[in-house]
């Protein structure tokens, strides 16, 4: 471990402590269904097969439809922050045409985020001052507010690159991916505008309090190939840590972070396509939350999105059939 790994893994556990593993009791959301994001109070934007789609799921309601824009048939659900606001976007199929969309958690008509800037816009993420990041057309990506409308947030470092956002911290912080000749990812703030993250061949998929996760073919000089995808951990002043794999298994996609710097995802093996929920927390080895809960029949292929009360959210299947499940601590220790 270098200086710089090492210093942000001990940062990370100063900040966080160290926590035994944890176990979980699991709901199932049921059959065909894809959850997206949970938020504190429980909610969780999910997609459900058939009809239009999108809905918001919590245990005190159940499902509640989402419906999309005026002359969009469907509704896609990728994003929800803690006052329950849902983004994504409303598509039509048959002229290849979408609108970023958000619903809000008041109820009512879902607003289109974009209707005369562009067509194909998505939104990815949500934070609590419903600020939102997300796609413009192909290759670039907006900041949306309510004061200010939607914003492109280029230009990028490298001229005529793209960039795609996925995620929006807190603070209002924006990372996602970089189309330039090194595949860095990258982060954006309104002081910094686009700045490549130093991780060749990298994709950021989440941040939380200034740390970013995501995904590179090259984290490190010996695993620098097409066939390994490591899961990273990185801070802009402290460089990154590889979050390791699970036996077996050589691509690692962490798709969800929490204040706790807690970390879910998927770990799969490239040769034979089996993909693994994971769950990893600072100070220990990554974690097949298979192994967290106990539920004949269940395998748990994907976790997308942990909150701080480190419920879970993902889909995997029971019996063989595609299910989405969430999952509730019910017991944590400390040492």
């Amino acid at each position: 471990m270098n200086k710089i790994t090492g210093g942000l893994l001990t940062a990370v556990l100063l900040l966080t402590g160290i926590a035994s593993a944890q176990v979980f009791t699991l709901t199932d959301l049921g059959p065909g269904v894809f959850p997206e994001g949970i938020n504190e109070r429980g909610q969780v934007a999910v997609m459900v097969g058939g009809g239009p789609g999108g809905a918001l799921w919590s245990t005190k309601t159940g499902f509640t439809e989402l419906t999309p824009l005026p002359g969009f048939p469907r509704s896609f659900t990728r994003g929800i922050n803690n006052r329950g606001d849902v983004v994504g976007y409303s598509e039509d199929e048959e002229t290849f045409t979408s609108h970023a969309t958000l619903w809000p958690n008041s109820g009512g008509s879902p607003i289109d985020l974009g209707p005369s800037i562009i067509d194909n816009t998505t939104a990815s993420a949500i934070n609590d001052a419903q600020q939102v990041t997300g796609g413009l057309g192909c290759c670039t990506s907006f900041l949306w507010t309510p004061r200010n409308g939607i914003v492109d947030i280029g230009p990028p470092p490298t001229s005529g690159a793209d960039y795609e956002a996925n995620a929006i911290s807190e603070e209002g912080t924006i990372v996602g991916s970089l189309g330039d000749a090194a595949g860095n990812s990258f982060f954006w703030t309104r002081s910094t505008g686009i700045v490549a993250i130093p991780i060749p061949s990298s994709f950021a998929t989440g941040i939380s309090g200034g740390f970013v996760i995501g995904s590179s073919s090259c984290l490190k000089p010996s695993l620098c190939d097409g066939n390994t995808l490591r899961g990273y951990i990185w801070h802009r002043h402290l460089g990154a840590f590889d979050l390791g794999t699970l036996p077996g298994n050589n691509i690692v996609f962490p798709s969800g972070i929490n204040s706790r710097l807690q970390v879910v995802g998927g770990s799969q093996n490239n040769s034979t396509g089996t993909s693994t929920a994971f769950f990893w927390q600072p100070g220990h080895k990554m974690i097949d939350l298979n192994d967290l809960v106990n539920a004949p029949g269940w395998v748990l292929e994907f976790a997308t999105s942990i909150n701080n009360r480190a419920q879970i959210v993902g889909n995997g299947t029971l019996d063989g059939v595609s299910h989405g499940f969430l999952l509730t601590v019910v017991s944590q220790g400390h040492h």
